[in-house]
C-alpha cells in the first residue's frame, strides 16, 4: 500500500495563486455586477411608463424577452465556445451588450415613454448569455491546475452569482433612488465595457477544431446527454431554480 503522492499533496489548491484565475475572477465580478444592475433598472423603467393594470404583464414580458433567447441558444453558444477563443467571445459579447445598453441611457435620459424598445433590447442582451456563460465557465481548466479546479469552480460561481443576484441589484436600487435611473444605466454600461476589456486580457488557448459542423456537434452533444441518464437528470434539476 502506498501513501499519497508528496508532490500532489504539496500542490496548492488555492486558485488565487494563479494570476490568470484572479484576472478572470475579477472580470466575472465586474460582469455580474453590470448584468445584475440591469435586472432592477429595466423593471423600474417599465414601472414608470405603464399603468398599474398593465405593469405586471409588461414587466413579466420584459423578463421573458430577456431570458428565453438565452435558454434557446445555450447549446449553440456551447458549440461556439468549442471553436472560438473564449476570451474573444467574452470580450465581444460583453462589448456588444454594453453598446446595446447605451440605448437604455438615452431612453431614460430623454424620458422616452415608449416601452416596446425594452423588449427588443432585452432579447439582444438575453441572447448574449447563451455565449457568455459557456465561454466564461469553460475557461477555468486553462487558468488553474487540476488540484485547483474544484475550488476555482466554487469560488467563481459564488463570486459571479453574488454580484449578479445581490450586489448589482442592490447598487441599482440605491443609485436609482438617490440619483435616478439614467445614472444607474450609465454605470451598467461602464461595468460591461470594463468586463469586456478585462476578459480580453485573460489569455486562453484556441480550441482544437473538431472537424465537424456546428450542427453535427450539437447532435452529438444531445446524443451524449441522452445516453447518460444521470447527466440528463442533473440538467433537468438545474432548470428548477
Amino acid at each position: 500500500m502506498t501513501g499519497p503522492d508528496p508532490v500532489a499533496s504539496a500542490e496548492s489548491r488555492n486558485p488565487f495563486t494563479s494570476p490568470r484565475f484572479l484576472s478572470w475572477w475579477l472580470a466575472s465580478l465586474v460582469a455580474g455586477t453590470g448584468v445584475g444592475i440591469q435586472s432592477v433598472t429595466v423593471p423600474l423603467f417599465i414601472r414608470d411608463r405603464v399603468g398599474v393594470d398593465e405593469r405586471a404583464i409588461a414587466i413579466a414580458a420584459a423578463l421573458i424577452a430577456h431570458s428565453l433567447p438565452g435558454a434557446l441558444l445555450t447549446l449553440f453558444g456551447g458549440a461556439i465556445a468549442d471553436r472560438v477563443e473564449r476570451g474573444r467571445i467574452l470580450a465581444r459579447t460583453y462589448g456588444t451588450v454594453a453598446v446595446v445598453s447605451v440605448a437604455y441611457v438615452f431612453l431614460s435620459g430623454f424620458d422616452v415613454r415608449l416601452v416596446w424598445p425594452v423588449f427588443v433590447l432585452g432579447a439582444i442582451v438575453g441572447s448574449s448569455t447563451a455565449f457568455t456563460n459557456p465561454a466564461r465557465q469553460s475557461m477555468l481548466p486553462q487558468l488553474v491546475s487540476p488540484a485547483q479546479l474544484q475550488n476555482g469552480v466554487i469560488l467563481g460561481t459564488m463570486g459571479f452569482m453574488a454580484t449578479l443576484q445581490f450586489l448589482g441589484p442592490m447598487v441599482a436600487g440605491l443609485l436609482a433612488e438617490a440619483s435616478g435611473l439614467t445614472l444607474a444605466f450609465a454605470l451598467e454600461v461602464a461595468l460591461l465595457f470594463a468586463a469586456a476589456f478585462f476578459f480580453s486580457r485573460v489569455p486562453t488557448d484556441l480550441p482544437e477544431p473538431s472537424g465537424r459542423s456546428v450542427a453535427a456537434d450539437l447532435v452529438e452533444g444531445l446524443h451524449y446527454i441522452r445516453a447518460r441518464r444521470e447527466l440528463l437528470w442533473l440538467l433537468l434539476m438545474a432548470t428548477l431554480p
